[in-house]
């Protein structure tokens, strides 16, 4: 769905780095950057015209125990097409 408004909602743990809400894009599409301050399961849930819907998401991880070179705490949520 075209320029539907959508919400994301979740823990304080959460930190959204980008526009909340939002709207869908042209293709019913709508993203997001956020970073994780707590490393375990953080829930997570999008509201799109007042239907929440909870988001299936990995764990969070302390970016101090990883080995990769990228931050893992920082996700790209799915995007939701309407």
């Amino acid at each position: 769905i075209q320029g539907a408004r959508v919400e994301l909602i979740g823990s304080t743990e959460w930190l959204v780095r980008s526009t909340n809400p939002t709207f869908t894009d042209s293709a019913g599409q709508a993203d997001w950057l956020l970073r994780c301050r707590e490393s375990g399961r953080q829930p997570l849930a999008v509201t799109v015209d007042a239907q929440t819907v909870p988001l299936s998401v990995e764990n969070c991880v302390d970016p101090g125990e990883s080995t990769t070179t990228t931050d893992p705490g920082e996700i790209i949520t799915p995007t939701t097409e309407g």
